[in-house]
């Protein structure tokens, strides 16, 4: 949201690092840990589409804040199912975690080391296989820019479970529109965190 020349973007509801401060970021997020999860004094900033490369430029600005070794860890875990990237922040009890998510919804480019690049398909109603791993942010950051690779059409699964061969063509704005939808009907469901104020 743009501000009318002179207007104070914080008055206006903005909230903004102005500066690339790391410092700066993690008290911010230990200020909306504070406010909004007293019980679980953790916060994660976490992509489904957030590009590896911003994972990292994000994960240098924060780690070079906190000059202690043992204050701060960096673990990846790969498996079939996906791959996770966690830097700890131990004094502000934050990560910043990378989760492989391509499309947000299931796809045939879930697996981050054999996936389809050409021959994309989702599955735009089912998200659940992701989510679970996006319960426990504060802040979810995602990159679209893989949605517009390729093609102008994406293929769509007709029912992924009894013909999960059976797609369509869709447009892909078409196609991006719903897979929105589905995120967004997730997080209008309380994004299945139990932490969150009704």
């Amino acid at each position: 949201r743009r501000s009318a020349p002179g207007q104070d973007q914080e008055a206006a509801g903005v909230s903004l690092i102005r500066d690339p401060d790391a410092m700066e970021l993690l008290v911010k997020v230990r200020r909306a840990v504070a406010a909004g999860a007293a019980a679980q004094q953790e916060a994660d900033l976490r992509g489904g589409l957030l590009n590896q490369n911003q994972w990292e430029s994000t994960v240098c600005l924060v780690s070079s804040a906190i000059p202690s070794r043992d204050q701060k860890s960096l673990a990846k875990l790969v498996g079939p199912n996906g791959s996770l990237n966690v830097f700890t922040a131990a004094e502000y009890n934050a990560t910043v975690e990378f989760y492989w998510a391509p499309f947000l919804v299931s796809s045939n480019s879930d697996d981050p080391q054999a996936h389809s690049v050409v021959d994309r398909v989702i599955a735009w109603l089912s998200i659940a296989k992701h989510t679970r791993h996006w319960r426990a942010a504060h802040f979810l950051i995602f990159n679209t820019y893989i949605w517009w690779l390729n093609n102008f059409e994406m293929k769509v699964l007709k029912n992924p479970r009894a013909l999960p061969d059976k797609y369509t063509l869709v447009d892909r704005p078409v196609a991006y529109k719903e897979v929105l939808k589905t995120w967004a009907n997730w997080v209008d469901r309380g994004g299945g965190d139990e932490r969150r104020p009704p």
